[in-house]
């Protein structure tokens, strides 16, 4: 015990010893990620949606036309700065990937007075940014990796906005939220969650009234997201997911949305369990279902809303009750590159 004492009290009055021990070990994890990497980086993976990022990384982004863009813009425009070569956007992505999860790891473990206990953290940070499920989209032509080392970005600042109040940290926050919510649209609405939960925390005075500008900002970061996924129209396409997927197989939904003014036909219902795309694009292509296009387009969104807000209980029950699939996915190997090898046993992968 006296040993460890006096380890401990060496270690506070000595601080860089410990920050020099987590460069080591952030070199050694330099060193997995990148050996480890090399095989999938020469062969990163295209999925369906690629072809469409390419297309959009052949327009303007960037200008007056920036809220008619047709997915949200840092993906392309990563694809655009690097004229459209995988290899060096897996490359970028993967740097980026170390850079945050380094941060991140850093700001977590000053959370911690031990010496162990910020050594301990930082290695479990590091160690959780090897897991398959977030590593593998890397070497993936997609937003996934970008959306997830924005995440870990956007936590990093946060902590590091509480270690102190400056409105240098506030500015360098709201810039990665910016671009956190422009890498994919659902992440605009975890956003404006976070806004919700702020204004909340002031309202109850358990935080300073400042965190309000936070919460501003992440309302209008959702603002401008939403107009421009309604200017671009791309909400359409996730809604016919739903109305397919999650609508017309069940007649109790089904009359819900038809009180709500959406065209039920035989042609739509044979539609159902069908994927926006299933059947040649049928829902868009059909002549027999114009009707129920201008139904998506005039009023699809607020009657899902609308169907959301009047069945909370069904709505936050079926995320339970599918909450293994939507966070642990057997099958996401297929996705990512065949030359992806993991880094951590399954057995600690399951264990983070």
């Amino acid at each position: 015990m006296r040993l460890y004492n006096r380890f401990s009290a060496f270690f506070q009055s000595h601080p860089q010893f410990v920050f020099i021990q987590q460069l080591l070990l952030f070199i050694i994890y330099v060193l997995i990620r990148v050996f480890s990497s090399l095989p999938a980086l020469r062969s990163p993976r295209e999925l369906a949606d690629t072809d469409i990022y390419m297309r959009i990384s052949t327009q303007p982004i960037i200008g007056p036309d920036f809220l008619a863009v047709n997915r949200p813009f840092v993906f392309p425009l990563l694809l655009q700065i690097v004229s459209r070569n995988f290899e060096v956007a897996a490359v970028i992505q993967l740097i980026i990937t170390i850079i945050v999860w380094g941060l991140l790891a850093y700001f977590v473990s000053t959370s911690f007075h031990a010496a162990w206990l910020r050594l301990l953290s930082f290695v479990v940070i590091l160690a959780l940014s090897l897991v398959r499920h977030l590593a593998g989209w890397d070497f993936v032509m997609m937003t996934e990796s970008l959306s997830l080392s924005s995440f870990a970005l956007l936590i990093a600042c946060a902590i590091w906005l509480l270690r102190g109040w400056q409105i240098g940290r506030v500015i360098i926050l709201c810039v990665v939220a910016f671009l956190f919510a422009f890498t994919r649209d659902t992440n605009a609405y975890l956003l404006v969650m976070f806004a919700g939960m702020l204004l909340l925390a002031a309202i109850l005075h358990w935080v300073q009234p400042r965190v309000l500008v936070v919460a501003g900002a992440f309302g209008l970061i959702f603002f401008i997201s939403n107009l421009n996924a309604d200017v671009s129209q791309r909400w359409v396409f996730p809604l016919v997911n739903v109305v397919g997927k999650r609508i017309l197989p069940y007649s109790h939904s089904v009359q819900k949305f038809e009180a709500c003014g959406m065209p039920v036909t035989p042609q739509l219902l044979r539609l159902a369990d069908t994927f926006a795309n299933g059947q040649d694009r049928a829902f868009f292509n059909d002549p027999a279902l114009e009707g129920f296009r201008i139904w998506v387009r005039e009023d699809g969104k607020f009657c899902y809303m609308r169907w959301l807000a009047g069945e909370p209980i069904q709505s936050v029950g079926q995320v339970f009750a599918e909450f293994n699939d939507l966070i642990y996915f057997e099958n996401t190997g297929s996705y990512f590159s065949r030359r992806y090898q993991d880094v951590l046993p399954s057995r600690l992968e399951r264990l983070l």
